[in-house]
């Protein structure tokens, strides 16, 4: 049956009753809904003179019950296509300018429902009547027994006709941005949050196949590689043996062996790149927009000072030089470095964001090509280099990734087909550019979005095409940022003032990131001499909490919020371990002065500096010196600090202790209380009380003794042994011992002297 008398069938039955189509089908359907045709592969991918093209693809029954007598129309348009946005719509279904081309094809056999058959269908070139360099509608439609299209799939075809015919005088330049970014994986602990990184590097994975894939092309499709520093740096952790999860305190967690796969990995990246351009993200592809709009400068800064040292210790190769750092917020203006090109998220950026990245050395970035649009109808693609000033008094030179291109690579699944498409519309889509302005010098930027996710066939297929087709000419990013202004180039709207994504991360969460850099500042501050290594960490912990990877969607942002909860528990952990030890049940002072001692205890791997700060109450007649100046705790050890505590009143009086920083900002943590009780008698005076009480006890025993000897009467022999004594013997006198005493001097007969009553306490005086 020929395909008019098909189509003449067809206008007959698409006025019969449903009950009579279904007699015929067997079925109730509607037309176009019955199968499933999709176009697997389109050989050769452009078409030339004289050749014949031959197409590929299955058909899939999605009636409900068995269809017999299908067959494949092919259909096309003799004339091209007029400008790219005619491609979108053909794509869509919504711009009918093709028709049946050549023969049907049946599909063999009855097909069941569910069942799929492939099918092939070659044409001659001639047979569509191609003669003009551009892009042609292609489909292939599924029919049935009666001619009525059931299934439908549309794809382009280029159209080739050698280069003089073509009237093409330059070849479009393109070129690719080769992404190998993932989501952090690492906060300040070495530990990974996941296993994906060794999935994605596995043989297979993600990362695998771009830069497998990416360096079986590198040279010949003159690719620019975009790596991000925090992924090298997690696949280099891999490399030894590693923790997965764990706390924020950098315990616990599973314990892996080290990754052949991320060794292999690694070096092939080192092995593909080394003589390929290369520039790298800020360290965790922070969200660089989100950071400038929210005032995280600082931040930024050091992300790109971060990236830079990371990658370049990893791959061995310069990456130009950090932004020389200053006070928060203060960077000087750094000369831009040949590799010195930034991407922003989405690929946009407003004047002020413009001018963060020129302040941190950037001389090139890539923007959507949305971002400066042409204000007039030119009726072609605009070339993909133009300049802008920014806020920081320089030149930047912008280069714009084609935003329909962009699109088109985000948009490959792994349902059949899906990457034929994909790689079908790039091509036609390249070739419409040209098509557009054969004899203009252009370029175009090709940027996948981020972590671009292509089977290992698509990304083969589009660099191969990169390489191949003959309206091309690839080059790298810098290629097109050193070349020159032509007569292409058209005026381009410059970048908006202010433009705030509703992608980019939210002002609630960077204001708890802004939270996070405060506390990570004072912890630095207390750090004595801590090692660069350590710093490193600290610095990626908190770029880890602002990458762009944690934008655009709900899921994201909870990854980006458990990477906060994790470096915040760590510094919280961190600060926990320096800490004031005192008596907890207060102090007594034996009198109105004394010392306290007051220990400070370094619980960390790293030596401190800190200050120690005594507040009183108010009405406090307590005066506490002896504490001024910084002190210096080494790693694990504790030194005590001896209060001097003078006390005017009796009483107990409550003090604060607090730690501060060298620069007298105060620690997180609470203030310890300290209660010291004063009684106003000090150790000296109570020496004397002692001792005055014991001499009185003594006294009292002597006197008592002395009293008892004068009591006791002579016996009439010591009375006759007195008086024979000579003289010169002395003589005891009242209990006095060795004095002597002159017989002759006195007259025995006088009578007695009044006793003395100051004798005991000259006689206590004397001997005491």
């Amino acid at each position: 049956m020929t395909a008019a008398v098909l189509a003449a069938v067809g206008a007959c039955v698409m006025t019969l009753a449903p009950a009579a189509l279904a007699r015929v089908t067997g079925q109730e359907q509607q037309p176009g809904q019955a199968t499933s045709v999709v176009i697997d592969s389109v050989s050769p991918q452009f078409a030339r003179p004289g050749g014949t093209v031959t197409v590929r693809g299955t058909v899939t029954n999605e009636s409900g019950s068995t269809l017999t007598g299908l067959s494949i129309q092919l259909r096309s348009s003799a004339s091209p296509l007029g400008y790219r946005g005619e491609l979108t719509s053909y794509a869509d279904g919504t711009l009918a300018v093709d028709a049946p081309v050549g023969s049907p094809v049946p599909v063999s056999g009855s097909l069941a429902n569910g069942a799929t058959a492939p099918w092939v269908v070659s044409l001659p070139v001639s047979a569509i009547g191609m003669d003009t360099f551009g892009v042609y509608p292609l489909a292939a439609q599924a029919i049935d027994l009666i001619g009525m299209p059931v299934g439908t799939d549309r794809t382009f075809l280029p159209f080739w006709p050698g280069g003089s015919a073509s009237s093409m005088t330059q070849r479009l330049k393109l070129a690719w941005i080769w992404p190998l970014i993932s989501a952090p994986q690492q906060g300040i602990c070495p530990a990974l949050t996941s296993d994906s990184l060794a999935r994605s590097v596995a043989s297979g994975g993600r990362l695998d196949t771009l830069l497998t894939t990416g360096a079986a092309y590198s040279a010949r499709a003159r690719l620019t590689w975009a790596v991000d520093p925090a992924l090298l740096n997690s696949v280099n952790t891999m490399t030894s043996p590693y923790n997965v999860g764990g706390s924020p305190e950098c315990t616990g967690g599973t314990r892996r062996q080290a990754s052949a796969a991320a060794a292999q990995w690694l070096s092939a990246l080192r092995t593909a790149t080394s003589h390929q351009q290369m520039f790298v993200t800020p360290y965790a592809d922070v969200d660089v927009a989100a950071l400038t709009h929210e005032g995280l400068d600082s931040d930024l800064t050091s992300a790109f000072n971060q990236g830079r040292t990371v990658a370049s210790a990893l791959l061995g190769r310069s990456f130009g030089s950090s932004a020389a750092g200053g006070t928060a917020g203060q960077t000087s203006l750094q000369s831009s470095a040949p590799d010195a090109i930034a991407w922003p998220a989405d690929g946009l950026a407003d004047s002020s964001v413009l001018g963060n990245l020129a302040v941190n050395g950037v001389g090139t970035v890539v923007l959507s090509s949305s971002e400066m649009p042409s204000p007039g109808t030119t009726g072609y693609t605009p070339t993909a280099v133009t300049t802008t000033p920014t806020a920081a008094g320089t030149t930047m030179k912008v280069l714009l990734a084609d935003k329909t291109l962009t699109g088109i690579l985000g948009s490959a699944t792994a349902a059949p087909g899906s990457s034929f498409a994909v790689s079908q519309r790039f091509l036609a889509e390249t070739a419409m550019i040209v098509a557009e302005a054969p004899n203009l010098a252009r370029s175009v930027v090709i940027a996948p979005p981020r972590e671009w996710d292509p089977s290992a066939a698509l990304a083969g297929q589009l660099l191969s095409e990169t390489a191949s087709a003959p309206w091309l000419a690839p080059t790298t990013l810098a290629g097109l940022a050193g070349s020159s202004g032509t007569a292409s180039q058209v005026a381009r709207q410059q970048p908006p003032d202010v433009q705030v994504s509703p992608q980019e991360l939210g002002r609630d969460y960077l204001q708890q990131v802004s939270a996070l850099d405060a506390t990570l500042r004072l912890y630095k501050s207390i750090l004595y001499q801590p090692a660069s290594q350590y710093l490193s960490e600290l610095n990626a912990g908190v770029a880890a909490t602002e990458s762009s990877a944690w934008r655009g969607s709900r899921a994201a942002g909870q990854q980006g919020m458990n990477m906060l909860g994790r470096v915040a528990g760590y510094l919280s952990a961190e600060n926990r371990k320096v800490q004031i030890i005192h008596n907890s049940a207060g102090v007594t002072l034996a009198g109105s002065s004394g010392q306290v001692p007051v220990s400070i205890a370094n619980g960390l791997p790293q030596s401190i500096q800190v200050r120690l700060q005594v507040t009183r109450p108010a009405d406090s007649r307590l005066t506490v010196t002896g504490y001024q100046g910084v002190i210096k705790v080494g790693a694990g050890q504790k030194v005590t600090v001896r209060l001097s505590v003078h006390s005017g009143a009796v009483g107990d009086t409550t003090i604060q202790l607090r730690l501060l920083s060298k620069d007298g900002t105060a620690l997180p943590d609470a203030p310890v209380s300290l209660s010291m009780r004063s009684t106003q008698f000090g150790t000296a005076l109570l020496v004397i009380i002692f001792a005055a009480l014991g001499v009185l006890v003594l006294t009292s025993i002597a006197r008592a003794i002395r009293r008892g000897l004068r009591d006791e009467q002579p016996a009439p022999d010591q009375q006759d042994d007195k008086k024979e004594r000579p003289a010169s013997t002395p003589v005891p006198v009242d209990g006095a011992a060795n004095v002597e005493r002159d017989n002759d001097a006195t007259d025995p007969r006088d009578p007695p002297e009044a006793p003395d009553d100051f004798a005991e306490a000259r006689d206590w005086a004397r001997y005491t």
